[in-house]
């Protein structure tokens, strides 16, 4: 059985490595939920054993990955505190923001195996609050919405 603790030489690595791709995730479905792009740019697939809509436009998905490619030397090294999502109308005035804080977790000795599975249930729970965070926000108006 393999343990992870802090002390391991990529402990870094594999928290900005599962971290990155929940945050391509809930990027994805915070921009589908909210309606920033049409619905057709979006297809279903199944991320953490829950049905999610992931983008399906090469430049959005570019655009994504270069944001996360930039954010993850700092969740590695533990200097990231926050990313935030914003979401804009056409003048770029500020519609809504989602906050993502980042902090260590705590120092455990944990099978990699067990760490993993409370890990993935911990993701899941936040993309299905994020798939239903429409039905206690407000619409947002009607137009031509961008996020960054």
């Amino acid at each position: 059985m393999t343990t992870l603790t802090r002390q391991d030489l990529n402990f870094g690595q594999v928290v900005a490595d599962i971290l990155c791709e929940f945050l391509e995730v809930a990027i994805h479905l915070i921009l589908y939920v909210r309606e920033v792009y049409p619905s057709g740019i979006f297809q279903k697939k199944k991320k953490y054993n829950v049905p999610v809509q992931m983008s399906c436009h090469p430049g959005l998905n570019q655009y994504i990955q270069d944001t996360l490619h930039c954010i993850k030397p700092l969740i590695e090294k533990n200097d990231a505190e926050k990313v935030v999502v914003v979401i804009m109308d056409k003048e770029h005035h500020p519609v809504e923001r989602f906050v993502f804080e980042i902090s260590q977790p705590p120092v455990v000795s944990i099978s990699a195996e067990t760490l993993l599975s409370h890990v993935e249930q911990l993701l899941r729970a936040f993309i299905l609050k994020i798939s239903v965070c429409d039905a206690v926000l407000n619409n947002n108006p009607p137009g031509n919405l961008i996020y960054h």
